[in-house]
């Protein structure tokens, strides 16, 4: 073969191998093109009903329908969206808060959907409504001079609140417990500072707060244990072995929902980012583990008072907040706040619920003795009281101190130190202050 042949047959080769080449170099490229259209398109797969496990989880037993308040309740608040200070809607709710249980049956858990939404909501606006009219009718009572059926009004609300609060239901529906509990706390501080209550009926309102507003099951995240199962086939592939990725779609969405785009660039830029974070993101499987161990983590979490973890310059949304570091799903549910807040505002509403059988116990000995007493010990000495509250911001004892004509009685608040009695709103604001339960 000449030369020149030679150099032929070498050019046809190189050209053969660049073709073959350039083939497979596009057959991969068309082979990662479907792998990524794939990607992006997955969608979940919604194989377990988790709201028949909620529903399992929170019905009470034994069961009895006679003895669910929930049809009461939920005539009554019908008939309240209309008149807010409906006299037989009002008595429904207090005939309904007499049962011993309020429990509905949930169809799904998905809170992205209308349909929960609506479920949820239409209820827990129904308690507010109904215990403001409720607040609204112990006003008018003292006001009348009906004391004993205004302090009644108080203690409905607090049965109302044991009823939305049950242990284990979702913190988001479980928080109108605390919010009811609020306000029966507030409207009886009201009364005792703008009426002069008997012993014996001080006594007797005494025995009903101890049994509504300060003897709560502790805070359970059993119904959130589930919630989180449930958001995870919502938001991962099924690959049928209990495995797959993130779907770029719904942390998009979500992402969407809360930050608004400037303009195109800046939207293309949020998918090009998702698509990489739903890439890299730990799996199904490995993310369900997380909430697995997160859930008996919270329990002891929850058992911590705030002063301890402010000793540790630490909160419940810090910790977190660690928790679930580099898992973007999870952050994306915004955990921190959902599990954290109402951790404090737990804790919150028991040391209110103590504060106001404190106040109500030395109103009593007042009466009792002429004088006040010199110490919450004293009142605990002398049977006024089971136990000398505990401030949970202070790690000590509320901080009680008589000032002649009345008595101070506070909590150190969320800025954990003592402001002499200033008040404020649990300590917020630039200078902080004292949660003040007495003087009103």
């Amino acid at each position: 073969m000449t030369p020149k042949a030679e150099r032929n047959e070498r050019q046809k080769k190189r050209r053969r191998t660049r073709w073959i080449a350039l083939g497979i170099l596009g057959l991969l490229i068309a082979l990662a093109a479907i792998c990524i259209a794939r990607f992006v398109s997955a969608k979940p797969t919604i194989a377990t009903n988790y709201a028949i496990q909620y529903n399992d989880l929170t019905r009470p037993a034994p069961y009895d329908p006679n003895d669910n308040a929930a049809p009461l309740y939920a005539k009554a608040f019908e008939i309240l969206a209309a008149w807010p200070s409906d006299r037989e809607a009002l008595d429904m709710v207090v005939r309904a808060a007499e049962k011993p249980y309020w429990w509905i049956e949930l169809t799904c858990l998905d809170w992205t959907s209308g349909r929960m939404q609506t479920q949820i909501g239409t209820q827990m606006v129904g308690f507010r409504r109904a215990a403001q009219g409720l607040r609204d009718r112990a006003v008018r009572l003292a006001g009348d001079g009906d004391v004993d059926q205004a302090l009644q009004s108080v203690a409905t609300i607090g049965n109302m609140a044991r009823h939305a609060g049950r242990p284990g239901t979702m913190l988001g529906h479980g928080l109108v417990g605390p919010a009811l509990n609020g306000l029966a706390q507030s409207t009886a501080f009201a009364l005792l500072a703008e009426h002069t209550i008997d012993t014996d009926r001080l006594e007797a309102f005494q025995q009903d707060i101890e049994a509504t507003l300060v003897t709560q099951a502790p805070l359970s995240f059993a119904g959130e244990h589930i919630r989180l199962r449930d958001l995870v086939q919502r938001y991962f592939t099924d690959n049928g072995k209990g495995d797959g990725h993130l779907i770029v779609g719904k942390i998009l969405d979500d992402y969407r929902r809360m930050e608004k785009s400037p303009n195109e660039l800046a939207d293309a830029a949020a998918y090009l980012n998702h698509l990489v974070i739903a890439w890299r993101h730990p799996s199904r499987k490995e993310t369900a583990q997380v909430i697995e161990d997160l859930v008996p983590w919270l329990d002891e979490l929850a058992r911590q008072t705030p002063w301890q973890l402010h000793q540790r310059n630490t909160s419940y949304a810090d910790e977190i907040r660690k928790r679930i570091a580099n898992h973007y799903f999870l952050e994306l549910a915004q955990l921190d706040r959902s599990l954290g807040r109402p951790i404090e505002i737990h804790y919150r509403a028991h040391v209110s619920g103590e504060a106001l059988v404190a106040t109500i116990a030395v109103l009593r000995y007042r009466q009792d003795r002429g004088q006040w007493p010199e110490s919450l010990e004293e009142l605990v000495g002398d049977g006024y009281m089971r136990r000398i509250p505990a401030d949970p911001f202070s790690g000590k004892a509320l901080v009680y101190k008589p000032t002649g004509e009345t008595f101070l009685l506070y909590s150190f608040g969320t800025d954990f130190d003592d402001d002499g009695g200033t008040a404020s709103k649990w300590g917020t604001g630039t200078k902080g202050g004292d949660q003040v339960f007495w003087p009103q």
